[in-house]
């Protein structure tokens, strides 16, 4: 089978320019979309860290609390 090819001119579709300036609301919806994400993440994180320090304190003020009345315990016997 062969193909012949003939002499056709195609037509190509006009384009339309590309406005290559960003508007401050794109940059800033853009800017909005990639940080906030990260914000949030590191705000989790924090938190996490804050509550398993808080966690951390409370049970060393326990344990000082119960060697204390521990203490206590064996005097008055």
């Amino acid at each position: 089978m062969k193909y012949s090819y003939s002499s056709q001119t195609f037509a190509i579709a006009p384009t339309r320019s590309v406005n290559s300036t960003i508007s401050p609301t794109d940059a800033g919806l853009g800017f909005c979309i990639l940080t906030l994400p990260l914000i949030l993440v590191v705000a989790v994180l924090g938190y996490r860290h804050h509550r398993a320090k808080k966690l951390q304190l409370q049970v060393l003020r326990l344990e000082r609390l119960w060697h204390l009345s521990a203490g206590h315990d064996s005097i008055k016997e």
